[in-house]
């Protein structure tokens, strides 16, 4: 955010913004400040910060887990590691229960802890996570349902709109964590690559495209095989992005929440459902505009 002069209260790193736009009790945006302006800068001072997720890339967790629960082994990571060095903030009732449990030890040496939640939703699939509004930690279902519906000219004045099939990998090599003893097929002993999963109407469709994956902290065959098949979901297929511009809240004066899909509608009457990845503002004094990222 920008000011015309210094504020009568200190703002320091990580000191916590709130916005609250149209009065509405909860923030659209929970976030901290990280850059400060230069003294001796001239006005106006810009001051710019991020939401609390991105602190959990500042802290590492040096963990091994026996057998158990996914959910468990991230409750203890954001409890134990996360909470205390970081302004997240631990609410075990916001990490649900994931019908998966590991079928090996899971070895978290020196992962960042981003990394290590990433990695275990997709081993428990169907999961994402991230940091909600109160600054609490969430790990939750992925919510398929359609929240919002916006038409072009209506609600939004511009988007932008592809499919990008170059990333596209339908074989994965996986390499896990743990030396294997004994080879088998053309697995070579004394290898950590441990074979691969594929998607035979991907390949079909596309032609063989192949990539190693890596997931040293995975000492399990078994586990590696269901996080990589949960990777193969995303990476099958073309990946197909979207960005609305200048989206007019004060026609809706409704907060948007990065949860679930959007249904939007374009000039053309074509209507696209997409996850919302990020949803951004800009005030001024003229009102509110957004941006919405879609995938």
């Amino acid at each position: 955010f920008v000011i015309n002069d210094y504020p009568s209260f200190e703002i320091s790193y990580r000191t916590r913004v709130d916005i609250h736009p149209y009065f509405d009790d909860d923030p659209w945006f929970t976030g901290f400040v990280q850059t400060l302006p230069q003294p001796g800068k001239k006005r106006p001072y810009e001051y710019s910060g991020f939401g609390f997720f991105d602190q959990l890339d500042w802290v590492t967790v040096n963990e091994t887990y026996p057998i158990q629960a996914v959910e468990d082994i991230v409750k203890d990571i954001i409890q134990n590691t996360v909470a205390p060095n970081t302004q997240i903030i631990y609410n075990p009732a916001k990490i649900e229960a994931t019908g998966y449990t590991t079928q090996g030890i899971i070895d978290l040496y020196v992962v960042s802890a981003k990394k290590a939640i990433e990695d275990l939703a997709d081993l428990a699939s169907g999961f994402e996570y991230g940091v909600d509004n109160s600054r609490e930690f969430y790990f939750r279902p992925i919510d398929t349902d359609v929240h919002y519906s916006y038409w072009a000219g209506k609600h939004f004045q511009y988007i932008e709109i592809a499919e990008n099939p170059h990333k596209i990998r339908n074989r994965l090599y996986i390499k896990v964590g743990l030396i294997q003893g004994t080879g088998f097929g053309w697995v070579k002993e004394g290898t950590n690559i441990i074979g691969y999963e594929e998607d035979a109407p991907s390949i079909a469709e596309y032609g063989l495209r192949e990539a190693l994956v890596a997931a040293p902290e995975i000492l399990s065959i078994a586990d590696s095989r269901v996080w990589a098949q949960q990777l193969l979901t995303k990476t099958s297929i073309p990946e197909i992005k979207a960005k609305i511009k200048n989206v007019l809240f004060d026609e809706t004066k409704a907060k948007i929440d990065a949860k679930g899909k959007v249904r939007i509608t374009t000039d053309d009457g074509i209507e696209y459902e997409l996850f919302i990845k990020k949803a951004a503002y800009s005030m001024s004094p003229e009102g509110i505009l957004g941006s919405l990222d879609l995938v």
